[in-house]
């Protein structure tokens, strides 16, 4: 069967798949973790209340449960500028969130830690969560690490917050893990 298509329909039909693919490959199509070559599973743009906050890119083995002990990766090019503050806030509040069934002391510990190093971010600032097991959660600013935070699960409970049964936004968990 064939659908009568106008040509100014199929011409803008390619001018957004094109815009699309630039999007989508504007992640490195990998990252090293450790040892590890560690592929770009997907990638989204978060937006609340209709204001782009950033776009967040997920490094994952493949084959690997998103939380999972694997190697794994997921970095946010902010779209607009938030302090420290901002981000400190906002992490205590979603981790808090999903942290049932977590050691609370390790929680807490991994709060207080990553909120220390949260710095202020401006619109294009890439923050870069990288997890390696045994190593811990290494936080970095622009491609420049700020920190190490300890606690396997608290860097669970924190990528939960994107991956989880409950994240922030299912439509961006779906992109990020390229369910279709």
């Amino acid at each position: 069967m064939r659908f009568p298509v106008h040509d100014g329909g199929m011409r803008w039909a390619s001018v957004l798949l094109l815009a699309m693919t630039l999007a989508a490959a504007d992640w490195p199509a990998s990252r090293v973790i450790g040892e590890h070559q560690v592929p770009l599973c997907g990638s989204a743009r978060f937006t609340w209340w209709g204001i782009e906050v950033y776009d967040v890119a997920l490094y994952l083995p493949p084959g690997a449960a998103p939380l999972a002990e694997a190697p794994r990766a997921i970095a946010f090019r902010y779209r607009r500028a938030f302090t420290a503050r901002d981000l400190a806030r906002a992490t205590t509040v979603t981790v808090q969130a999903r942290a049932a069934g977590a050691p609370p002391a390790e929680v807490e510990a991994g709060l207080a830690a990553i909120n220390r190093l949260w710095p202020d971010v401006g619109a294009g600032d890439e923050l870069t969560l990288v997890y390696e097991p045994a190593q811990g959660l290494r936080v970095l600013l622009n491609d420049r690490q700020l920190g190490v935070v300890s606690g396997t699960q608290f860097a669970r409970v924190l990528f939960s917050v994107w991956l989880g049964e409950q994240p922030i936004d299912r439509r961006l968990r779906d992109r990020l893990l390229a369910r279709r």
